[in-house]
């Protein structure tokens, strides 16, 4: 399936996700946050300025979308497409294994920065290690369950367009008699 068409179908059925489900799953006030899946895919298979951008603007949706500081999660998003899009084109790795470790790491980040700004914007008295503790590291928890089932799926689909090293070789390199 053409990767394009793979970034459509994931932004799509995640923006619902994040708009319809994510609400009714939550536990404890802790909700997964879909949107870090097609943000990922963009990013580690369109580099860093495709990344950054298309963060941008599904930071900037899920700001409008949710109740907290707007540009916050569209910052935090940003970010995270550079910091993506820098290491995919470094390593070139898309591994279903490399993709979990990445969402890992993204869902840690996202959480951490994101739970930090609405902190700092907000005017109530709220002390990060409890937000910490209370919120973070279980939003990102539950962000990283469903983000490595997705992510591990969405890499497979994706790879498989891909030539296999016995279908490059015999295209280009003729057989030698």
């Amino acid at each position: 399936m053409n990767k394009y068409y793979v970034y459509i179908i994931t932004t799509v059925v995640c923006i619902l996700l994040q708009v319809a489900i994510a609400p009714n799953i939550a536990i404890a006030g802790c909700t997964p946050n879909f949107l870090l899946i097609p943000l990922i895919v963009v990013a580690m298979y369109s580099g860093p300025t495709v990344g950054s951008i298309f963060g941008f603007v599904i930071g900037l949706f899920g700001d409008l979308a949710g109740d907290s500081t707007i540009g916050a999660m569209a910052l935090s998003f940003t970010i995270i497409g550079v910091g993506v899009g820098l290491f995919a084109s470094a390593s070139e790795s898309r591994h279903p294994l490399v993709m979990c470790v990445v969402v890992i790491c993204v869902a840690l980040f996202h959480e951490l920065f994101y739970g930090l700004v609405i902190i700092l914007t907000s005017a109530a008295d709220a002390s990060f290690a409890a937000s910490l503790v209370r919120l973070i590291l279980p939003e990102a928890l539950y962000s990283l369950i469903f983000g490595c089932i997705a992510l591990a799926t969405i890499c497979l689909v994706i790879q498989e367009d891909r030539p296999t090293d016995d279908q490059v070789g015999n295209l280009t390199m003729p057989k030698m008699k």
